[in-house]
């Protein structure tokens, strides 16, 4: 194999990407794209790793991208805390079971300030919107139930439905790359609103979504 083959083989090896924040690398991609291309006496062979390098990013970027209002909320089980599997079907969808008018999915992390503001406030919603048929749902992300619990008690979180996505698989499908970040999905299984990260009216705004598209 010839040494420009070798180094753009090497090249996409230290590029490869995984998990549900692949664009959170870019920049470093970038810093290894001037690197190479900074080497004068290689102009040639660091042109071509920079364009494989590129097309690569753009291929990551596109399967990573979030879901967007009218976009179909991709189906999915998780076991909860007690261990009972929770199908996303079984709430929206035409398949669903429970007499549901649509679901709010809200993805957490311990790490993630954000959340801890708004998680409670969430909490204190749950019953009121438990009585109009509307499900809500907490994703922690890359986190293990007794890192989720913890968090969770310590800013007394405990109505709502509690999910473990131990390895992102989750958060990948829905194209989550910050937090937090909660879908409003529909009866029909449409993605109907997103809240992408914090808001100052946050229980504001969850009324509001709520009322609009679960009727």
């Amino acid at each position: 194999m010839s040494e420009p083959r070798q180094s753009e083989n090497a090249a996409l090896q230290r590029v490869t990407m995984h998990g549900p924040f692949k664009s959170l690398f870019i920049g470093q991609l970038v810093n290894l794209c001037c690197l190479t291309i900074s080497n004068a006496s290689h102009k040639i062979t660091n042109m071509k790793i920079f364009a494989t390098v590129v097309c690569f990013i753009l291929l990551q970027a596109a399967s990573a991208s979030a879901l967007i209002v009218g976009d179909d909320a991709p189906m999915f089980f998780l076991r909860d805390m007690e261990g009972n599997n929770f199908y996303l079907s079984n709430y929206v969808g035409p398949k669903k079971k429970e007499n549901t008018k649509g679901v709010i999915l809200a993805f957490f992390a311990s790490w993630c300030k954000p959340c801890k503001n708004e998680l409670p406030i969430l909490n204190a919603l749950v019953d009121e919107l438990a009585s109009k048929g509307i499900k809500v749902v907490i994703i922690g992300m890359n986190e293990d139930f007794d890192t989720i619990l913890k968090t969770l008690n310590d800013i007394k979180v405990d109505k709502p439905l509690i999910l473990s996505d131990r390895y992102g698989k989750i958060a990948e499908k829905f194209g989550v790359r910050s937090l937090p970040k909660a879908f409003f999905i529909s009866c029909n299984g449409k993605i109907c609103d997103v809240i992408p990260g914090e808001l100052e009216h946050f229980e504001i705004a969850v009324r509001e979504k709520a009322g609009r598209h679960f009727k």
